[in-house]
């Protein structure tokens, strides 16, 4: 219990130097507005959501902690595309760029959204959507 207080103040300073999930802060009120107003959600489909988030915390975060994925993977047999969000806390765009560099792959790409932290695909979304598309176009 004593490391998701730990994790909730780690949250709480991410969140406030606009690096956690967005980077204007807002997303996640923005996410539970709409799964609390939404037809498709029941209230004990949203407490079960937490619920599940937390018991994946819970029960994950000393593996996600230690294992390294360079370690484990270090090719792939098809095109990958790496899309950061410049001020990205949660997965720093430094050390993804140091898995993405050591990655053997027929082709690589790497995309940073400049006004973006963990989700350029909410907080770009436009800018996000128009390079999918052009990378999909590709194939």
């Amino acid at each position: 219990m004593e490391q998701l207080k730990h994790d909730g103040i780690h949250q709480k300073y991410l969140d406030l130097f606009g690096g956690g999930i967005s980077h204007d802060r807002k997303l996640v009120k923005e996410f539970v507005k709409k799964l609390l107003k939404s037809k498709e959600y029941t209230i004990f489909d949203v407490v079960n959501h937490v619920k599940g988030q937390m018991f994946s915390m819970k029960n994950m975060i000393n593996e996600l902690r230690s294992f390294e994925m360079k370690d484990v993977i270090h090719n792939v047999k098809v095109p990958v595309t790496f899309i950061a969000g410049k001020y990205d806390l949660q997965v720093p765009p430094l050390p993804a760029k140091e898995f993405f560099d050591h990655l053997q792959a027929p082709s690589k790409e790497w995309v940073v959204f400049e006004k973006s932290a963990h989700s350029p695909n909410y907080e770009e979304k436009d800018q996000f959507i128009e390079k999918v598309l052009e990378i999909v176009s590709r194939y």
